[in-house]
């Protein structure tokens, strides 16, 4: 995809988020995203100190543009490093497992859940409030490039599903890894079970821009 692309993409939801309409509109279109094992493989031969998920709309359609940091400072020279991501309406039913499975990491799973919990039933009233506010909704995420090397590298996730969450007034992500055994054809064989049971660390200190750290992401 050429940068313009990403760029026209982030400006559509630039506009789309002075509209609470228009905001919440997007937001209802899915529930997730994924980020990869093998996006993490790209981006970590760069060290980055973080991941930068920037909102963009294509077509009328709510994606994610993921980047590490270090790419992020020269899209023009990196543009292989950007992902686009699809925003996903929900995952499949075989693929349940890792919420039982999952592991204490940044955050304990008990908070993340309530977190997503508030995401759900908050989300309308948050956004109506957030557009009348001097920094608005948020345009992109920074996320710690250590919560990925935790899932990716210190666990048996083949990829992490990233889902909103709340936490007072303060958007932000909540990172499920996904075992790798679900992706070995999601059968529940007791091989499979037993790779399921070692559980993914959920992890969140995902940072919204704007209120914070705007100057950290290239594209913005």
């Amino acid at each position: 995809m050429k940068l313009d692309e990403i760029k026209q993409a982030i400006g559509e939801w630039t506009k789309a988020r002075t509209s609470a309409d228009d905001v919440l509109a997007y937001l209802k279109q899915g529930t997730c995203f994924k980020i990869e094992k093998s996006n993490y493989d790209l981006w970590k031969q760069k060290s980055p100190k973080s991941l930068h998920a920037y909102l963009g709309v294509f077509d009328g359609q709510l994606q994610f543009i993921l980047v590490d940091s270090e790419s992020d400072k020269n899209p023009e020279a990196n543009i292989d490093s950007f992902i686009v991501q699809d925003y996903y309406t929900g995952l499949n039913v075989l693929d349940a497992g890792f919420i039982d499975s999952a592991k204490d990491g940044s955050i304990n799973v008990m908070d993340a859940l309530k977190r997503v919990m508030s995401w759900t039933v908050f989300m309308e009233s948050w956004v109506r409030n957030s557009v009348k506010s001097s920094a608005g909704v948020f345009q992109a995420f920074i996320i710690p490039f250590s919560d990925l090397t935790s899932q990716f590298e210190k666990s048996n996730s083949f990829e992490s599903m990233v889902i909103f969450g709340l936490h007072g007034k303060k958007a932000d992500l909540i990172l499920w890894g996904m075992p790798s055994s679900i992706e070995a054809g999601r059968l529940r064989t007791a091989s499979v079970a037993s790779e399921v049971e070692k559980g993914c660390p959920v992890e969140n200190l995902a940072t919204p821009c704007p209120p914070f750290h705007n100057d950290d992401l290239g594209l913005l």
